[in-house]
């Protein structure tokens, strides 16, 4: 299953980035991405392997694979999304989350 980041708008999620290729064919061309594993966390919901080519976030993510980054997807008024670092609050219910999912 793929999710699209507006799907994720206002959703807590962790993102574990697993590979980034500087070289993606996009529907805009070529392009660089991450693939990561998504984690929404507000839904319970787990997307493996999705394909990441919003600046935004490739540019965080690139250089830090197996790395989780817990945030809340946000949309921008301009267009384009971006994410929002988790309130401590958060991060504790989003590794809780994890946690689950590694038992």
């Amino acid at each position: 299953m793929v999710v699209q980041l507006q799907d994720l708008d206002g959703h807590l999620v962790v993102l574990i980035p697993t590979l980034y290729d500087p070289a993606i064919q996009a529907k805009s061309g070529t392009t660089d991405a991450v693939f990561a594993h998504v984690c929404d966390v507000t839904t319970g919901e787990v997307f493996r392997d999705q394909i990441i080519v919003a600046r935004h976030f490739v540019d965080g993510m690139r250089d830090h694979l197996n790395h989780p980054f817990i945030g809340v997807v946000r949309r921008l008024d301009a267009g384009g999304f971006k994410f929002d670092t988790a309130t401590d609050d958060q991060q504790d219910v989003a590794r809780k989350f994890l946690e689950d999912l590694s038992n």
